[in-house]
């Protein structure tokens, strides 16, 4: 099945309110580049490789053990996205329509950054109303997670890079914004030319890259608080009572890391804003934003996290 990023869902859209929104939605230097699936149902189910087949050569006249490849299913339910956006009957009369498109584009960026917060923090144990994210999925002890044990190393940089498969798909670091200029600090510091390149995107944003892989980061989300912050315990487990913070590796891309999107009540599948007029108390007028998503890590290695990283120069 195809997956789209928001901006190209944004050129397909036939509706000029869901390309709107869609385009709105798009432009965090995150939330852009995630694709997104058209998925029916209440959620999605497959399977995910823990163990392939072991294979070996033979001899002659020898017969091989047969093997066999463990396969996990999972499962992931849709998580609904819905704000409610009342603007005054006084503000209508007066103002006209501007004032329920400008109450309607700050919501759409408060929801831009409830999706990047979640997809690296959400946490379903601590709300079931949400989905798991980064943070969550990538487990400290796994082949997946990495320790820097203090100060972000480019060598831990290339482990990072090396422990995900791209396999097709568009890979990339996310890093907040402080470590994204310790990088670039380190590129001039230290001469990585070749290995550290900008260039501008498909965004006319320019892009950071280090070794190939593009350098994605993260700003604040809608409470204005970083979504990668310097509060991580040096574990990786701990979100808070510590001075670190983890860098992820994400390969994009079907059957890789991507989110998915229900079909919503008028048969579309993606974001939605019904008019739902004046409320009983004859004071506002009402308007529902509603967007159904989900996350999938289909193969357990299209994603990595680098924990215990210090707020520090880079080190070789």
């Amino acid at each position: 099945m195809t997956a789209l990023t928001l901006l190209e869902s944004a050129k397909a859209a036939e509706n000029p309110v869901q390309r709107a929104l869609y385009q709105e939605l798009s432009l965090g230097e995150l939330s852009g580049l995630i694709p997104f699936e058209n998925t029916p149902g209440a959620g999605v189910f497959y399977n995910k490789v823990a163990k392939l087949p072991q294979v070996a050569f033979r001899g002659t006249n020898e017969v091989n053990d047969p093997d066999y490849g463990i396969i996990n299913p999972q499962s992931e339910a849709y998580k609904m996205m819905q704000a409610d956006i009342d603007v005054d009957l006084f503000q209508l009369r007066t103002e006209g329509p501007e004032a329920r498109i400008n109450q309607i584009t700050m919501q759409m960026e408060s929801m831009r950054f409830l999706l990047e917060d979640r997809f690296i923090n959400g946490n379903e144990a601590a709300n079931n109303r949400e989905f798991d994210g980064l943070r969550t999925r990538i487990n400290v002890g796994s082949s997946q997670a990495i320790n820097a044990g203090g100060a972000l190393s480019l060598a831990a940089l290339d482990e990072l890079n090396d422990a995900t498969d791209a396999l097709g798909g568009r890979k990339v670091f996310i890093m907040n914004q402080q470590m994204g200029r310790r990088v670039a600090a380190a590129a001039r510091n230290n001469g990585l030319s070749g290995l550290y390149v900008t260039e501008l995107n498909e965004f006319g944003r320019r892009a950071r890259f280090y070794d190939g892989v593009e350098i994605v980061t993260t700003k604040v989300n809608g409470q204005n608080l970083p979504i990668q912050p310097f509060t991580e315990n040096a574990n990786g487990i701990d979100p808070t009572g510590g001075a670190t913070t983890s860098i992820y590796c994400v390969a994009f891309g079907p059957n890789l890391v991507t989110m998915h999107q229900g079909r919503m009540q008028d048969g579309t599948f993606g974001p939605t804003l019904r008019q739902l007029g004046e409320q009983g108390d004859g004071v506002v007028d009402r308007t529902r934003f509603e967007w159904d998503i989900l996350m999938t890590i289909k193969n357990g290695r299209s994603a990595s996290r680098l924990y215990g990283v210090t707020n520090a120069p880079v080190v070789a």
